[in-house]
Order: structure tokens, then sequence, then C-alpha cells
């Protein structure tokens, strides 16, 4: 499942980074195109299934007319 949705403008992922509560980085993958399959996130970290909780992500992309955006935001992962 990938919960990159794609928006319009959007050219590249340069990074995509998941945080667990306590701030540890437990995914991280650098430039993908949107919606690009075997670069998402499947609730694992170390090859081992995540419990349900929130998790932080943060993106950085670039927009085809050159413009950088960042967003932040939560995910539950529900099992």
């Amino acid at each position: 499942m990938c919960f990159i949705h794609y928006q319009n403008g959007i050219r590249i992922i340069n990074k995509l980074s998941i945080y667990n509560r306590y701030h540890k980085l437990i995914f991280e993958r650098n430039n993908f195109e949107p919606n690009c399959r075997n670069m998402v996130w499947e609730g694992k970290s170390n090859q081992q299934l995540l419990d349900t909780d929130a998790y932080v992500y943060a993106i950085e992309a670039t927009c085809y007319y050159g413009r950088s955006v960042t967003k932040t935001g939560t995910v539950i992962l529900i099992r």
C-alpha cells in the first residue's frame, strides 16, 4: 500500500521518511516517482511487521515546475 497520492505537478519524491512515536526512523526511500509500487512502505521495519500504531511521515518532493514541497503528517497503521 502506498499513501503517496499522485498530486498535480509532483514530478519526483526526493525523500520519504517514516518515524515511530519515539522519533526513530523506521523507513526511508529516496528519489522515486509518485505511486512507484516498488518503493512503498508496507508497515514493516527490518522485515518485521509493525504493530498497529500512529506513525509520522515526512515527504520532500519536487514539482514539474521546479518548486520544492515538504509535507508532514501522521498515518495510522491498522492490522
